[in-house]
């Protein structure tokens, strides 16, 4: 697909006019392929995850993996921590979107959300929920299931609060683990909604608020 050229600080929906890949400079740091929603609540969404079914990519990454990003744009993918982070440094709205295997489609958005980068373990914070599949990240009568302000792990680097390991397969923020992981082994799991074997697509989404 085409990669059309979005001016830094400029990529919401008066720019993003279709579906499709653009290249975007968030912070003047450089240039971005993302691809860009402009058909789901009101557009001007850049994707930052996206797993189908028969699940060809594999999530099974190292840190590094995770901070460059890995995948196909257009297929599997996730754009990268250090990407995120260049998006998401200030409030932004995050959108889930999960599809069971049945049919149904749900959905969970987060208000102020962000992402800190590298030296933060680019832990993630969010102000407000709301959605049809649960809050996956906070609220939780067990405090160590919330995942709020946590740091981000995987399989090589093990940055959350539990003795053991969160994440031996696919990256993800946890405490003391938790309920939900898009990018597990096997395939996304949201439990407030679907385990792996109900799912078979999971999108994510930035935009500004």
């Amino acid at each position: 697909k085409t990669a059309y050229e979005i001016p830094k600080r400029d990529w919401s929906s008066d720019v993003c006019s279709s579906d499709l890949i653009y290249k975007i400079n968030p912070d003047g740091q450089g240039v971005i392929n993302v691809y860009c929603d402009q058909t789901t609540d009101g557009g001007g969404w850049t994707v930052v995850q996206r797993r189908s079914r028969p699940y060809e990519q594999s999530f099974e990454r190292t840190w590094v993996e995770y901070r460059v990003g890995f995948g196909d744009l257009s297929k599997e993918f996730w754009l990268g921590n250090d990407n995120l982070h260049r998006i998401a440094s200030s409030d932004s709205i995050l959108r889930i979107e999960l599809h069971r295997t049945n049919g149904q489609k749900g959905y969970a958005k987060y208000g102020g959300f962000r992402v800190a980068d590298e030296t933060e373990k680019y832990r993630c914070d969010m102000s407000s929920y709301e959605g049809n599949i649960g809050n996956g990240f906070y609220g939780k009568t067990n405090p160590n299931l919330n995942t709020r302000g946590m740091k981000f792990g995987t399989p090589d680097q093990d940055n959350d609060n539990y003795s053991g390991k969160c994440f031996p397969y696919g990256g993800w923020w946890a405490n003391q683990c938790g309920e939900v992981n898009p990018n597990a082994k096997g395939g996304p799991f949201w439990h407030p909604w679907a385990s792996n074997s109900n799912l078979k697509f999971s999108e994510m989404k930035l935009r500004h608020n």
